[in-house]
């Protein structure tokens, strides 16, 4: 199982874990430089940027489940490229 979430509050590996685990920072080092490749002359925000690499490790991890948080949430969300099998809403209270 993959969880893409945000914010990290010490490292950016916080953000994506594959069995539980955070990946090395070498990992998120070759994602970023595959959509760095990839993407030519189309613009990224910052979590479409991490969302995009979280996928793309998610997919080099062979995974069947993976659960990834919202940003902004919408239509205009960078997780909406995925197409769920479930969406679930979820009110956090501190």
């Amino acid at each position: 199982m993959g969880v893409y979430s945000s914010p990290h509050l010490v490292r950016y590996t916080e953000r994506v874990r594959v069995q539980g685990k955070e990946l090395a920072e070498s990992a998120h080092t070759a994602s970023f430089a595959e959509i760095e490749a990839a993407r030519g002359d189309i613009s990224l925000t910052y979590f479409e940027y991490g969302t995009l690499s979280a996928l793309w490790l998610f997919k080099q991890a062979n995974l069947d489940v993976v659960i990834l948080e919202v940003g902004l949430g919408g239509r205009l969300d960078a997780t909406n490229i995925v197409d769920a099998d479930v969406a679930v809403i979820n009110q956090h209270r501190a």
